[in-house]
């Protein structure tokens, strides 16, 4: 991924039972990732149909082992398969509708 490493701050406040108080901050240098690597042309993946009614098709130009992982917008897994394929048929329409 492109990053631009970004310091930021973070504050941890804590109280005991007795009303005693405690802060301690800490610095953290926090990845701020725009986009993707140029992958490589046997690291290409193609979807397809898009947009679609539940069943798709996955294409790996690349003949290693891949696991395909789709997560929703929270990054909730809703499916996972490892496969030695290059192509494969991924059947979604037991799951909700929504972005993923």
């Amino acid at each position: 991924m492109l990053c631009q490493q970004l310091p930021r701050t973070i504050s941890l406040r804590g109280n005991d039972e007795n009303g005693c108080e405690s802060t301690v901050k800490y610095l953290l240098t926090v990845d701020n990732c725009t986009s993707l690597n140029k992958l490589s042309p046997s690291s290409r993946v193609t979807i397809f149909p898009n947009p679609g009614t539940g069943i798709y098709t996955i294409e790996s130009a690349g003949k290693e082992n891949t696991v395909i992982v789709v997560t929703d917008l929270a990054g909730g897994i809703i499916f996972t398969e490892a496969t030695g394929n290059a192509k494969i048929l991924l059947d979604l329409r037991n799951v909700t509708n929504g972005i993923y």
